[in-house]
């Protein structure tokens, strides 16, 4: 099993990177990272694979708040008009949120979200967005690079159980992902309650 996820990131890493930072994040950074250690990827390639994936779903989610594309469809439309009312808070501290964002686990997305509903100009996104991006990428691949070792030898201990191995890694993975949806999905009601009052 684990040879074969072995071939799989051989053929297909830096794609499987790419489309992964599309969709999440950190946890795929941190799991390329350990094929970077393992010496299956390259750190420099998959960092930059890493970089493009979340750079653009940061750009995607920007550009569909700012075009109030969700009130067309008819969805969040409620959920856009009570970001309007945050768009001072935003304003405020706009600079150092944008800095800060990727390093808060779980926040890129969201945050990416709010700034396009606040109205900021694109430009001023992209250049407050790109070298953030670019740094986060390489500090969670790096990560990855870093805890191979203890993985490894995880690995290598419990290599009997391989099937075992990767379900309780995949279920914890699928577990972990759930709970940050519903918390962010939480402190999104909780924000838009209090943006209320």
């Amino acid at each position: 099993m684990y040879e074969s996820l072995e071939i799989f990131m051989q053929q297909y890493g830096l794609a499987a990177v790419f489309l992964g930072t599309l969709l999440e994040g950190e946890v795929v950074c941190i799991f390329s990272g350990y094929f970077v250690f393992l010496g299956t990827l390259d750190y420099f390639s998959t960092a930059l694979a890493a970089f493009a994936g979340a750079w653009i779903a940061e750009i995607t989610v920007f550009l569909i708040a700012r075009n109030n594309v969700f009130a067309r469809w008819g969805f969040y439309a409620r959920l856009r008009e009570r970001v309007r009312g945050a768009r001072e808070k935003f304003r405020r501290g706009e600079t150092v949120l944008m800095i800060s964002f990727p390093f808060i686990v779980g926040t890129r997305s969201l945050v990416a979200f709010g700034f396009g509903a606040s109205g900021s100009k694109l430009s001023k996104f992209l250049l407050l967005a790109t070298l953030p991006t670019l740094a986060w990428a390489f500090f969670w691949t790096g990560i990855g690079f870093f805890l191979g070792h203890s993985a490894q030898m995880f690995i290598g201990r419990f290599r009997e159980f391989d099937g075992l191995l990767v379900l309780i890694l995949f279920s914890s993975i699928l577990i972990f992902l759930m709970y940050r949806k519903w918390r962010n999905l939480r402190a999104g009601k909780k924000i838009l309650e209090d943006s209320k009052e």
